[in-house]
């Protein structure tokens, strides 16, 4: 935490209260950039970043402060179905995770994977094909921010129209 703050929120519901004050955008920015936080693993925004999961670079015309706040908070709590988390491992055990952009007749999935980009895992080859009902993105993400780094991260993502 910065100074003046007396304790790390504990909750969820202490981390709403304590990101319900405005941030600096300019900072949310470099922190939604930061390695860190890891944002543009999956999302992009404003052309910078990767597109596994959602562009953010509109975000704020659909969802305000609140709604962001409980999507970083509880991410698997609403997962969009084209954003479902798609695991697939192949017989020789390497696993590839993201979201599936289709699959090919033959049954050959083609996923978008983190760290990867587009791979197409031959049917021959895969060893288990699975969908998660947790989000690709992680949860406990705000435990990887101070309060005033959420606070600018959603103050970034509310100028995103």
């Amino acid at each position: 935490l910065q100074s003046g703050a007396s304790k790390r929120p504990a909750s969820p519901a202490e981390w709403r209260q304590a990101v319900a004050e405005a941030g600096n955008a300019e900072s949310g920015r470099r922190v939604f950039l930061s390695v860190q936080t890891g944002c543009t693993t999956c999302h992009q925004a404003q052309g910078r970043g990767t597109s596994i999961g959602p562009d953010l670079s509109n975000v704020a015309r659909s969802l305000d402060r609140a709604k962001l706040t409980e999507a970083i908070l509880d991410p698997s709590r609403e997962v969009a179905p084209q954003y479902e988390h798609h695991i697939v491992e192949t017989k020789s055990g390497t696993t590839y995770s993201g979201v599936l952009v289709h699959i090919g007749l033959d049954g050959s999935p083609l996923i978008n994977a983190i760290g990867a980009g587009r791979i197409r895992v031959p049917v021959a080859q895969v060893a288990r094909h699975e969908t998660s009902k947790l989000s690709m993105m992680p949860a406990g993400l705000e435990n990887t921010m101070t309060v005033h780094d959420f606070r600018d991260l959603l103050a970034f993502l509310l100028t995103l129209k």
